[in-house]
């Protein structure tokens, strides 16, 4: 069944929010990289560190998520 213009509509709506969501998480990803990034090397066995690094995977994976849906959502929109 195809996708009457009001549920098309609402997906879109929905593509948008998801493309706001990627810009916040790609900011917060960089920032957190970058943090990552400067820390001193003699800390860089710490568990903090390995916190970070825990957390910038996470991030990554998130936004490779939100990514993926986007890409389903412009797939319905467009059959």
């Amino acid at each position: 069944m195809l996708l009457n213009n009001k549920r098309r509509t609402r997906l879109r709506g929905i593509e948008e929010d998801l493309g706001m969501a990627l810009n916040l998480l790609n900011s917060i990803y960089d920032e957190e990289q970058d943090c990552m990034d400067n820390v001193p090397e003699n800390l860089q066995d710490s568990e903090r560190y390995s916190d970070m690094e825990a957390c910038v995977e996470a991030l990554s994976e998130a936004f490779y998520n939100l990514e993926e849906a986007m890409d389903s959502i412009k797939e319905a929109i467009n059959r």
